[in-house]
């Protein structure tokens, strides 16, 4: 795979820079277009560009690096119930769907999900709360409360760190040290964040990580690896100090793999874990196969 060179002639002068790529039929369509400009696959006159409103003019030399766009199926769009009783819904939640939709947002969102499926599985629901979220373009494990009782227990145990959370992420760069803790104020929020992170292997242009948050900052694990130089792949608001991204997917490479939280009625310890999704496995196992820098 080799990235795309392109100069802009006076006939495409002042054009946007999504529509200059389409119509160079790089991809089949402006959304595409978009969505390789805000990764952070495009470079204008050798500078990052993310915004897909930005104008070229005659004369601009335009790259595009080597873009990956895993098929996924219709399954991957769907809410999965891992577990249901009296206190608690445990789901893994599709990349693209919002945790819990607010008034500024559209699009589906988890919680309503839940409700729905319960429902149309004869399962009487008066309400589900929320104890943690997501970002929209996160999958996996995720838990909702049945009672307010639940609820609160829940979020005092994400508040006092009681909560193990364990995510699997790919990140640009090769990441050298075999494990680390990264601990301080986040320079993007200004507060405080501590994560702590294994190494489970590395591929081309990209690193496999496991990570293990201890406090609950929202958008943790993208700003402390962007800030440290290896965004997460797929990235498209936190860039930090990255020199070189190479691995541009669609998404957020970015999957909640284990909860493990002392149940709120039971008062025992449960652990619930979510597979990857199909298109993540996918994504790895093109970087597994790829041995040259894409």
């Amino acid at each position: 795979m080799q990235a795309k060179l392109f100069n802009v002639s006076d006939a495409d002068n002042s054009q946007r820079i999504d529509n200059f790529l389409f119509k160079k039929q790089l991809c089949n369509s402006r959304k595409i277009a978009r969505t390789l400009i805000e990764r952070g696959a495009v470079f204008l006159n050798r500078k990052m560009v993310t915004f897909p409103s930005k104008r070229v003019f005659s004369g601009d030399s335009i790259m595009v690096l080597p873009f990956i766009f895993p098929a996924t199926s219709p399954d991957d769009k769907k809410i999965k119930i891992l577990h249901s009783d009296d206190s608690i819904i445990v789901i893994d939640k599709p990349a693209g769907m919002l945790s819990v939709r607010t008034g500024k947002e559209s699009g589906a969102d988890a919680l309503k999900g839940v409700i729905k499926d319960l429902s149309a599985g004869g399962t009487s629901v008066s309400s589900v709360y929320p104890v943690h979220r997501l970002d929209r373009e996160t999958s996996g494990v995720m838990v909702f409360a049945r009672t307010r009782e639940a609820q609160k227990n829940l979020e005092m145990q994400f508040k006092k760190r009681m909560v193990k959370k364990h995510y699997f992420a790919l990140m640009q760069g090769i990441i050298e040290n075999e494990k680390g803790k990264i601990a301080g104020v986040m320079k993007t929020t200004g507060e405080y964040a501590e994560s702590e992170f294994r190494v489970v292997d590395r591929l081309t242009n990209s690193t496999i990580v496991d990570v293990f948050p201890k406090t609950g900052r929202t958008n943790q694990i993208r700003i402390q690896f962007s800030e440290m130089g290896h965004p997460l792949v797929g990235e498209h608001r936190y860039f930090g100090n990255a020199k070189n991204i190479r691995v541009v997917w669609h998404r957020l490479a970015l999957h909640s793999l284990r909860v493990t939280f002392f149940h709120p009625s039971a008062s025992k310890e449960f652990s619930f874990s979510a597979p990857l999704p199909d298109g993540f496995k996918q994504l790895i196992d093109l970087l597994k196969k790829s041995d040259r820098p894409l």
